[in-house]
């Protein structure tokens, strides 16, 4: 959306955005690893993963907003952007352990990952014209970023032995944001240019 006239400019959008990586349940198995190493006693020990049924979804939304205004004294111009980004992964598995002296162990485990990022910045500028080449400006952005992530890592073994068996979730998260001020006096004197002026950084 976008509206003019002859001093005035807004506009306003919004995007969407979605994606589905998944495999459906008809496709066969999507990759294959196996793994060999050697005990202490010298036993070999092979783990055999069968990833299948891989879904991986991700989605945004990107709202935007701003206004400007031109005039013969002063240009004043301000707008705001935000996105929000996430997405999920999982990845479930089939399991098989062996050793060349016993048979092998079945199970199932699951890759899950959960991310999010949440960004937003403002931005005014704001320039009055004094006239005889004078004017002061006033320029001031801001931003803020908010990221998160979950991962859960789980196995089930079809054995008595809990050993096997593991079930690991780690979170983490971020927060960060920045503010910058600037503000500044320009004219001419003596047939030269002069400025006076300050800034002001947060991050």
């Amino acid at each position: 959306f976008i509206y003019n006239d002859s001093l005035n400019r807004f506009g306003l959008d919004y995007g969407y955005m979605y994606q589905n990586n998944s495999y459906c349940n008809t496709l066969p198995v999507q990759n294959t690893n196996i793994y060999s190493y050697m005990q202490t006693d010298g036993q070999w020990i092979t783990n055999q993963y069968r990833t299948y049924n891989m879904q991986r979804l991700k989605s945004s939304h990107t709202p935007n907003i701003y206004y400007q205004r031109f005039t013969s004294d002063y240009t004043l111009i301000a707008d705001v952007n935000y996105q929000d980004v996430s997405s999920v992964d999982n990845l479930p598995t089939d399991i098989e352990i062996a050793t060349h002296t016993s048979a092998p162990n079945y199970g199932k485990g699951q890759d899950s990952l959960f991310t999010i990022t949440r960004t937003a910045s403002a931005n005014l500028y704001f320039a009055y014209d004094f006239g005889n080449e004078r004017q002061f400006i006033v320029d001031i952005i801001g931003s803020f970023s908010q990221s998160g992530q979950d991962n859960n890592l789980w196995r089930q073994m079809n054995t008595p032995d809990p050993t096997m068996d593991y079930n690991y979730t780690t979170a983490l998260s971020n927060l960060s944001y920045s503010a910058i001020a600037e503000a500044g006096y320009y004219g001419k004197l003596w047939g030269g240019e002069w400025n006076i002026g300050g800034k002001y950084m947060y991050k």
